[in-house]
């Protein structure tokens, strides 16, 4: 592909994958996360973002005292960032996969491990991994 043009390497990729990709939702680089799925080998069952709550910098006077930046829990239900999640079934053997492509930011999201591993447990729980 080092031959080939940007535009004609996007054409070449879409032949052979399927992007899955979410924007941050307020973070101000607007960057977000990808996954990339072969669409010879896997069929995509689903996709989903899943947002991480954002924190908001604290004003009160004993942080700015303490030298060190703290944050309070954004209750507007913005949220800062988010993860990809696709759920994917593998064309040679049948079997059902959840992949997740994340930034685990927890300067400014509120616990977004736990927030993913929670969708990733009730997914998992769910009618998508249902044995046949």
């Amino acid at each position: 592909l080092h031959y080939l043009g940007y535009k004609q390497k996007i054409n070449c990729l879409s032949e052979i994958y399927e992007s899955i990709h979410f924007t941050h939702p307020i973070r101000e680089a607007r960057d977000g996360v990808a996954i990339l799925v072969k669409t010879s080998r896997f069929d995509i069952l689903e996709s989903a973002m899943v947002p991480f709550k954002s924190k908001l910098p604290s004003t009160t006077e004993q942080n700015e005292h303490a030298g060190e930046e703290k944050y309070n829990v954004d209750e507007s239900n913005n949220h800062y960032m988010c993860a990809a999640t696709a759920v994917v079934r593998d064309k040679l053997t049948n079997m059902t996969f959840l992949l997740a492509c994340v930034h685990l930011y927890d300067k400014k999201c509120l616990s977004p491990q736990k927030t993913l591993l929670e969708y990733i447990h009730a997914k998992v729980q769910s009618d998508a991994f249902a044995i046949d």
